[in-house]
């Protein structure tokens, strides 16, 4: 038997709210993803045989973040890989820029547009990420820059390696403030989850799963508990749930798992006033009934009372 997986999606809704939803304007994957592509071509356009290797580790660092963009689970992961692509790119030209000076007064040109296209992305992240930066001198350069292409003035070089510092410096400024709502992003789902894996190990207290295993997950939550950076906490996490993929719980198990999971949520509702006082006292009424069957081992009476319990709660966080 198959156990329905809404309530994690219940659980996810109401203890940990979506990253976009904290902004009022939503960074497009599809946006950034295309952006990123773009860089990536005019890299591999330019890039020769010859080049030294940090430019292709370069290229092909860029290009593995990029194909991260569209596969992200969340927009701020989208937004952290097109940024490190972007800038793995932005390096690999500078570097092949070395050996190969501008000439031609159309390459400033098309330099000059890649820079405000990277520009228009980065203030599209300054407004998703809700920073206040000013930019009037950066986009005061733009302006300038291609009003001297017009007049066809050579020394417009000067110009855009100005852009591009100003450009680098408002890229780490975006990174730092990424970098620290990652960290409490991670920090906050590492909290929710050890509720969700206390209630697990409840029911492995008095399961078949071996002590060993049972020891090993402690020992993780522990970590867990104490870990504060991003990297370390999704590795631990990731490292708990493959050990739990491993376990088969029997029927009784799953259950009483599921509905401590159910309960959970139902208090969070209670907590954040989406459900009133009668509606609360008749979940915990029907949870304690489905306790009743487990422990006489009615498991379909059970099963049904939950499963009507969770499209209850879908629907009110519908």
């Amino acid at each position: 038997m198959i156990i329905p997986t809404l309530v994690v999606t219940v659980l996810v809704a109401v203890l940990i709210p979506m990253a976009s939803a904290e902004t009022e304007t939503e960074t497009d994957p599809a946006i950034l993803h295309k952006l990123a592509t773009e860089a990536q071509i005019h890299v591999e356009e330019q890039i020769q045989e010859s080049d030294a290797p940090q430019v292709w580790n370069l290229l092909n660092n860029g290009t593995a973040h990029v194909n991260f963009i569209l596969n992200a689970t969340t927009v701020e992961e989208s937004s952290d890989h097109f940024l490190a692509a972007m800038e793995a790119f932005r390096q690999a030209v500078e570097i092949m820029g070395k050996d190969t000076p501008i000439e031609d007064i159309s390459d400033y040109s098309e330099r000059l547009e890649r820079d405000a296209r990277y520009f228009e992305q980065l203030l599209y992240l300054v407004d998703a990420y809700d920073m206040s930066i000013d930019v009037a001198e950066l986009e005061g350069l733009f302006s300038t820059a291609r009003a001297m292409l017009q007049d066809n003035d050579g020394d417009v070089e000067e110009v855009l390696d100005s852009i591009a510092l100003g450009i680098e410096s408002l890229r780490e400024e975006i990174t730092v403030v990424a970098t620290e709502k990652e960290q409490e992003r991670a920090i906050q789902y590492a909290q929710e989850y050890l509720i969700q894996l206390d209630r697990f190990l409840e029911v492995a207290d008095d399961s078949d799963i071996p002590d060993d295993v049972i020891e090993e997950i402690q020992a993780l939550r522990s970590k867990l508990e104490e870990a504060t950076q991003s990297d370390v906490i999704v590795s631990i996490i990731l490292e708990i749930i493959s050990i739990k993929e491993g376990l088969s719980l029997d029927t009784v198990d799953q259950l009483q798992l599921w509905g401590l999971q159910l309960e959970d949520t139902v208090r969070q509702f209670w907590i954040d006033d989406k459900i009133d006082d009668a509606e609360y006292t008749s979940a915990l009424v029907t949870l304690e009934k489905c306790r009743f069957f487990l422990d006489i081992e009615e498991i379909d009476e059970a099963e049904t009372l939950l499963d009507e319990l969770n499209n209850w709660l879908v629907d009110i966080e519908g």
